[in-house]
């Protein structure tokens, strides 16, 4: 029930906040992928969901799940051409339900 009570405040909180429109939101709903949140607006919306469920964040690595503003970065595949440690090209997915457990945990991590 948590879970679930959880979910519907984030949803009031993106729909009051213009974010996206709700309607066909889901735990599994990626925030870059599915939602289109990216780039400056992704810092923009972490940092509003942080102040408003009160989550700390200091320890969330955007790189590791938003690509930059304007989309992938053209020099990274050249890049790791000559690196033995690879960027990733990717990002992980974040998901509503990661979010979900970070208003839990009062972090996001």
């Amino acid at each position: 029930m948590q879970m679930t009570n959880n979910l519907e405040k984030l949803k009031l909180f993106m729909k009051d906040n213009d974010w996206i429109d709700c309607q066909n939101l889901s735990e599994n709903s990626s925030i870059e992928y599915d939602l289109g949140i990216t780039g400056d607006d992704a810092i923009d919306f972490i940092n509003d969901f942080a102040l408003k469920f009160n989550v700390d964040i200091c320890k969330f690595d955007f790189d590791k799940y938003f690509y930059p503003e304007g989309g992938m970065d053209l020099l990274t595949p050249i890049i790791n051409m000559f690196k033995k440690d690879k960027i990733p090209l990717q990002r992980e997915p974040l998901k509503i339900h990661h979010l979900i457990t970070a208003m839990q945990l009062s972090k996001l991590e």
